[in-house]
């Protein structure tokens, strides 16, 4: 490995990636040969030829056009899109067909179909043997006489001329169609004669050297010879960059480059709407630049748009100086071959190989293995990239991941993945590299090559902790979960591995495991804590000992009232950026939850009534009234809370912030769980150590568990038990449900994003009976996660939450907020969707979808949230989602909208009324009066039906 390589290596696997061997030929008994659509200058006679084809020829035809080439590593089916890898189907024959045609002046149109046994490619004695195979046929059925006046067909005086793909319009119009040598054993350029293909039977020479020469020196018609680009008819002749603006005039030109230059930076930004803006802004004052087209072209695929992105690039080959870079023939093969036009995609990859140098050459042979792969071609796929990496000393990553999938293909899992790893070893941001990399981790084979090749020690736990991260990132929760277990084996006082290791069990749902993860680290480090003079781990571990392990079943009834556990929450704010008496309290995950603590109250006398009252004051903070003492301000409670902690603020090293972490994963864990009993000691431990770091936590890595325990810890601030009558209104009741059963058939369960938070737990009637609204949180959920192609974690999540609730339940779907938040717009500027309602149609339709389908397939009762309007600048997007979904979900006979959106702003319509705000970002469990309203009417009309049927 080179100094510079080693440079790289951040993550430490080099030393374990020197001895790839990667050497092995792929099994030919695998290979098939696929016909992709061809295209020619002749497409009238094409259609005039197929009609003649029997009905058998035909379908055999149609059967090749549509052999797809699936992957198939594990009996899980779901994997294969995951592993980014084609499975090459058995051949239905080993013949190889070409097609002949004739239609000349001198005798009847024939058509004869040549068969070849064995595989490709063709050699030029091959096509003489068509020919004279031709030549037969015609005779058989036309008679000698029929052709040339009696004098018949004579093979000598004839040749065969093939018409090339015609990607790029100018750029391959020189190469109109080529005359086939049929004396030579050399093998045919598969772009120009392959399995399928339609070649014409002329009158002449049979390709020698003064038929070749003749095609050359012509100007137009006829065969000529592959050489330099000719304009395409109806297309202009290219002209230099930037010609036609300066004959407008030379600001004109400058204008135009300098708006290019613009498009570029904001394509390398990301802002692709704009770049793409700007580029057609360009090409507006000069239509040649070629600045401004290859901009274009990049940009929208970039986005996706792959037909765009071809015909851009079309349009600069036929306006550029030289007919198209290599760099523009790269980017229409790797278009054509996205678009499934493989013979094209060759073509215009062979171009970009001759004229192109160093590094493209590379990428263009890359590009092209991917392609004949796709066609079928798996041993030519593989003595490309071996080829690729060869020449780059087995560092091109393209060349070692397309190497990497097809080990993984043939079963050669102790070959890919060590490729594999070289890849992300020079890239650790490759999108295509972490996939499939990813992928091959979750196929048993996959990870004990990995961990044949990178043998557990503390020289690698860094690499299984990223590479938990790449699985986690990519689905493969299980394998993420495996690598985590054996880091934290490797390093057991690693807090970060027993975090990751908690997360993990979380996503899969497995909360008992998830506890018991934790449990296990705080044993294990009894003496570890946060900061010098903080809480310890064995104190929190002594806390948690008196705490049943947790269930999937699911509780019947709340968890108790603090009354019962003598003792009580008040939120406060802190005296160093407290709140004035004009402002609501920040939101958890804004940034300002810093400014924001809590006290613990004994509670011995006071009653639930009249326990605690909080009002806004001055900037001294919240004052806090309790029965029978008066008022404390925020700064004395502050003040309190650090001294109870062992003093001043402290900068916490990352395992500090780690640990901290850890505390607000447990406390997030029983809040969903309904274990509360323990909740009051675990937070007088966990708070002061939150409160003193001198790092605001919002500006650091445990950010996330931050904003769930700031959400989580409001909430407990404002329990009081309470359940909700049938009005719609929030009361004290002390009804009991004793009489629930213990299956969770009376649960309703809510599952969604973090807004799940605030109805948990709380009480309902509908349908006549009490119902306990049961949490089943997905953390991060999207809706744009739902679609059938996304491999990310939270997807994951949810099919773990939702395998949990029982069939035939009840299920609440708080959803979308995110997607307003961050999704929709965002998804405009990528150019996914021309406007915002186009993105929130498509969007909803695909969480629509994978509603219907519980509801048919498991009969849950189905009913939907409204998207949740508490941030001011979503407000806006928000009801705009809201009225789409709202009018999609009406139309859907499985999904039952719960209608109270509106009641939860004020008179105007603008903003989140006060009684429903509780941390900027979330709504207060005061809210939960009108949806159980909603849901008790919507239960009634959604009576009468299995799977959630409309009346």
């Amino acid at each position: 490995m080179t100094s510079a390589s080693a440079h790289k290596d951040e993550m430490g696997i080099a030393a374990y990636t020197d001895g790839l061997e990667a050497r092995a030929s792929v099994p030919s008994y695998l290979m098939h040969q696929r016909r992709p659509n061809s295209t020619t200058t002749h497409a009238s006679r094409r259609v005039r030829r197929s009609r003649r084809r029997t009905g058998d020829e035909q379908e055999e035809r149609r059967s090749h056009d549509h052999v797809h080439c699936c992957l198939s590593h594990r009996v899980d089916r779901d994997h294969a899109s995951r592993l980014s890898i084609d499975r090459l189907s058995q051949p239905r024959s080993n013949m190889s067909k070409i097609y002949l045609h004739y239609e000349g002046e001198r005798g009847p149109d024939h058509t004869f179909i040549w068969r070849k046994a064995g595989g490709l490619p063709f050699t030029g004695r091959d096509l003489g043997e068509a020919l004279s195979g031709f030549v037969e046929s015609y005779g058989k059925k036309h008679g000698r006489e029929a052709y040339n006046q009696g004098k018949g067909m004579d093979a000598s005086r004839l040749r065969l001329v093939a018409d090339p793909p015609d990607p790029l319009g100018a750029a391959a119009a020189a190469a109109k169609a080529v005359v086939l040598d049929v004396t030579s054993n050399a093998a045919v350029d598969r772009a120009i004669v392959h399995a399928g293909c339609d070649i014409r039977v002329e009158e002449g020479p049979p390709g020698d050297e003064n038929a070749k020469a003749k095609e050359q020196k012509s100007a137009s018609g006829g065969a000529t010879s592959v050489g330099a680009p000719a304009p395409a008819p109806g297309v202009a002749a290219p002209v230099a960059e930037g010609v036609a603006a300066a004959k407008a005039g030379p600001n004109v030109a400058a204008r135009a480059k300098k708006l290019a230059m613009k498009a570029e930076k904001m394509m390398a930004r990301k802002n692709l709407r704009g770049a793409r803006d700007v580029a057609k802004e360009a090409l507006e004052a000069d239509p040649r630049n070629a600045r401004a087209l290859r901009c274009l072209a990049e940009t929208y695929y970039k986005a996706g748009l792959i037909d765009e992105a071809f015909a851009a690039t079309k349009e600069c080959c036929s306006k550029a100086s030289d007919g198209g870079s290599p760099a523009d023939f790269l980017l229409a093969g790797k278009c054509l071959t996205q678009l499934e036009r493989y013979q094209e995609a060759t073509t215009a990859l062979g171009r970009a190989r001759t004229a192109g140098q160093g590094g493209l050459v590379d990428d263009a042979d890359a590009a092209l293995a991917f392609c004949r792969f796709k066609m079928g071609d798996a041993p030519g796929a593989g003595n490309m990239y071996m080829e690729v990496l060869q020449r780059t000393g087995e560092k091109h990553i393209e060349s070692l991941v397309g190497y990497g999938r097809l080990a993984l293909l043939f079963n050669q899992a102790d070959k890919g993945v060590p490729s594999l790893l070289r890849a992300i070893m020079s890239d650790q941001d490759n999108k295509e590299t972490r996939k499939v990399l990813a992928g091959s981790l979750g196929i048993p084979e996959g990870m004990k090559a990995f961990k044949a090749q990178v043998v557990p020690s503390k020289e690698t736990l860094s690499v299984y902790s990223f590479l938990a991260t790449v699985t986690k990132d990519h689905g493969e929760i299980d394998a993420s979960v495996q690598l985590l277990e054996v880091a934290a084996s490797i390093d057991p006082t690693n807090a970060s591995c027993a975090l990751g290791l908690v997360h993990g069990h979380e996503i899969r749902a497995d909360y008992a495991k998830a506890l018991a993860a934790a449990k296990s680290f705080l044993a294990r480090n009894p003496n570890q804590g946060v900061g010098a003079r903080g809480v310890r781990n064995s104190a929190v571990l002594q806390v948690l000992e008196g705490v049943s392990a947790c269930s999937s079943s699911s509780p019947s009834s709340p968890p108790p009232v603090f009354e019962d556990l003598g003792k009580v929450v008040h939120w406060t704010t802190l005296p160093d950026g407290g709140l004035s008496s004009s402002r609501a309290a920040s939101p958890a995950g804004s940034g300002d939850e810093d400014n924001i603590s809590f006290a613990w109250c004994d509670d011995d006398d006071a009653t639930a009534s009249a326990r605690a009252t909080v009002t806004a004051v001055e900037d001294d903070g919240m004052e806090v009234e309790r029965e029978g003492e008066g008022k404390r301000s925020g700064r004395e409670v502050y003040k309190g809370l650090l001294q109870a902690g062992g003093g001043g603020k402290e900068m916490y090293a990352p395992e500090h912030l780690d640990v901290l972490a850890l505390y607000f994963a447990i406390v997030k864990i029983l809040y969903l769980e309904g274990k509360w009993s323990c909740l009051p000691q675990l937070l007088e431990l966990v708070e002061p150590a939150r409160l003193r770091s001198l790092m605001p936590l919002h500006k650091t890595t445990i950010r996330n568990e931050q904003a769930y325990y700031c959400c989580i810890t409001q909430l407990l601030a404002s329990w009081t038990g309470r359940s909700c009558a049938a009005t719609g209104g929030v009361e004290e009741e002390k009804q009991s449900v004793e009489g629930s059963g213990s299956d969770g058939k009376d649960a309703v369960y809510v599952c969604g994003d973090s807004h799940t938070l605030t109805p948990a737990w709380h009480e309902v009637t509908v349908g006549g009976r009490r119902r306990v609204l049961r949490p089943a949180l997905v953390t991060g959920l999207k809706h744009w996660h739902l679609r059938p192609e996304s491999d990310f974690y939270p997807k994951r999540n949810f099919e773990s939450v939702m395998a949990k609730i029982p069939n035939g339940s009840a299920v609440v779907f708080i959803l979308g907020e995110i997607d307003c938040r961050e999704g929709i717009l965002v998804a405009v500027e990528k150019l996914r969707y021309k406007t915002a309602e186009e993105g929130i149609e498509h969007t909803v339709g695909i969480f629509i979808k994978v509603a219907e389908a519980l509801s048919r397939e498991r009969g849950l009762r189905i009913f939907v949230h409204p998207v949740i309007p508490v941030l001011d600048e979503t407000r806006g997007m928000v009801k705009t989602y809201n009225r789409v979904f709202r009018r999609m979900v009406d139309k859907s006979k499985h999904l039952h909208w719960l209608d109270f959106f509106e009641q939860l702003l004020d008179d105007t319509g603008s903003s989140l009324r006060p009684n429903f705000r509780l941390d900027g970002t979330h709504l207060a469990a005061g809210y939960v009066g009108l949806l159980q309203k909603a849901l008790a009417d919507a239960w009634v009309e959604r009576r009468g039906g299995r799977g959630g049927k409309k009346k």
